[in-house]
């Protein structure tokens, strides 16, 4: 064999070995008996129960998932698929567990966390988990606008220990994401729900700066002078 064509082989090899290396990795590590994530769910919707149309729906969304899972189990899509499938009939704690087995195997990602907080927040209340869960969320990636106001609505409305960290959640959003306008109205009317008449003027002002003529936020401003 020449120096070429053993230099091609050597490099076909080692592709070789980095690919398995890498199934096997995944099956030991994070992606240990991941087949267990993908044995089904349990129906506790009753929309669900009572609908045949969605049953199917689910059903041919959550047996694609897991086709492809099966033939190629890196697959963040897919996984999370599996994940808003088992949320949405119900099945609540087989979507934690999919999303704990994707914080495993994806540490770096920002979806399943905030997707996990989200479900402790609403439907398996745990308002300590659901926060850690935003955080880490927001420190994979920043300048989620959505995980951030999902991060506001826990102290506004769920973690009632927690209720004045509301107004400096947004602030906190605020000063990553300056940018949006959603943002700059809830901070808006969180000022004004708690009697800062001025900071709410200011907020609505910056709101403006980004939605020029919008009349609900200058009608907004005038109420709030007089």
């Amino acid at each position: 064999m020449n120096f070429t064509l053993r230099k091609k082989f050597l490099i076909i090899v080692v592709g070789i070995l980095l690919v398995a290396g890498a199934f096997f990795w995944f099956r030991g590590s994070g992606g240990q008996d991941f087949e267990k994530y993908l044995k089904g769910y349990k129906i506790e919707n009753e929309a669900v129960k009572n609908s045949p149309e969605l049953q199917q729906d689910y059903k041919q969304r959550f047996e694609a998932a897991k086709a492809s899972l099966l033939a190629n189990p890196d697959q963040m899509d897919d996984w999370l698929t599996v994940a808003s499938v088992k949320t949405a009939v119900g099945d609540y704690k087989g979507a934690e567990e999919v999303y704990l087995h994707l914080n495993e195997i994806r540490p770096e990602n920002s979806t399943s966390f905030a997707n996990l907080g989200v479900l402790y927040m609403q439907y398996l209340p745990n308002y300590v988990k659901s926060e850690e869960m935003f955080r880490k969320a927001l420190e994979n990636q920043p300048n989620d606008v959505l995980t951030w106001r999902n991060f506001y609505e826990l102290y506004k409305y769920h973690y009632a220990d927690k209720n004045q960290a509301a107004t400096p959640t947004l602030e906190d959003a605020l000063r990553v994401v300056p940018t949006d306008p959603s943002l700059w109205a809830l901070l808006a009317q969180e000022y004004t729900d708690t009697g800062n008449k001025s900071a709410a003027i200011r907020a609505w002002q910056e709101y403006l700066k980004l939605r020029p003529g919008d009349q609900q936020a200058t009608q907004a401003i005038r109420d709030l002078q007089s």
